[in-house]
């Protein structure tokens, strides 16, 4: 595993095209509530980035990957204090043109991976790689969404935690509410040092004190959503590892089968860009985004038995 910033140019011309995969962690700086740093999806897309590079080169020591330094921005960001947000059009010229700049080089594959799971921002990620693809004949693929997607289908984590959390705690940890229970785990699981010990003192708080919060009041709503409190390092180690294995999957389809893996590293619709911006559509798209993984929850925990939680 290699990385851009620590390559002269010669040594970047010397890899061999076909079998070097680059990727690009891609992530805002978003509020996490009193107990997560805000930084939180930076660092988790770039420990995917990291961890997928070096799992593919483990399973495939033919290819090298080679990491860029990540780009700490986002769409689609709470609206709170330490949150930056970005256009849906920024992050998609971003991304192509990070992508032109190695497509101009003879690089075929590139990675986007994601910790922010805004429907905007992994729409605007999937479009750039679909771009990517058409425009230059790479292999691009944006593949947060699907990964997620796949996981929660497969009962990786499901099978992984067993009986030892309740069917309500289980789908705490599936729903991978804004800094509740998933993304608690993840961070005790990578970065222990950064979370705050006031996590275990956060109640549970739904979707509604969000909604209802519209950003007026900022001492009415405590910047997160689900349980903290439920968050251990052990289910963020069963996380990452089910997110890092499919996602490793994903990555060498796509460089074994070119067109048909980075369609399977979709999950949203092509959207037209002079649309991206309406709120309707991003309303439209975040409202399809939550049921589609409601119903996906629902379905992953339809055997699920309530036993006490261990830890």
């Amino acid at each position: 595993m290699l990385h851009l910033e620590d390559l002269t140019w010669p040594e970047l011309d010397a890899l061999d095209r076909k079998n070097t995969v680059i990727f690009v962690a891609f992530s805002p700086l978003e509020e996490h509530g009193p107990h997560l740093p805000i930084g939180t999806d930076v660092y988790m897309a770039n420990h995917f980035a990291e961890a997928i590079a070096q799992r593919v080169e483990a399973q495939r020591p033919s290819l090298t990957t080679l990491l860029l330094p990540p780009v700490p921005l986002g769409a689609g960001t709470v609206p709170m204090r330490g949150s930056v947000n970005v256009t849906v059009d920024l992050i998609f010229d971003i991304a192509r043109q990070i992508g032109t700049a190695y497509a101009r080089d003879g690089f075929q594959h590139i990675v986007f991976t994601n910790g922010h799971l805004s429907p905007a921002h992994m729409i605007a990620l999937e479009n750039a790689a679909l771009w990517l693809c058409r425009r230059h004949g790479m292999q691009a693929v944006a593949p947060s969404a699907s990964i997620a997607r796949a996981v929660i289908q497969s009962g990786d984590i499901k099978d992984a935690v067993g009986d030892r959390l309740s069917a309500e705690e289980l789908s705490q940890l599936l729903s991978a509410e804004h800094a509740g229970t998933l993304e608690t785990s993840v961070m005790l699981h990578l970065h222990p040092d950064l979370v705050r010990d006031n996590y275990t003192a956060q109640p549970s708080l739904t979707r509604r004190a969000m909604l209802g919060w519209r950003g007026r009041t900022p001492a009415a709503w405590a910047g997160y959503v689900g349980s903290p409190a439920l968050g251990s390092a052990e289910w963020g180690r069963i996380a990452v590892d089910a997110l890092v294995g499919r996602g490793a999957q994903l990555v060498l389809r796509m460089v074994d089968e070119g067109k048909a893996g980075v369609q399977a590293g979709r999950l949203f619709p092509r959207v037209p860009f002079w649309l991206a911006g309406r709120r309707a559509l991003l309303l439209g798209a975040a409202a399809a985004a939550g049921i589609s993984a409601t119903l996906l929850a629902t379905q992953a925990l339809g055997s699920g038995r309530k036993t006490r939680r261990g830890r």
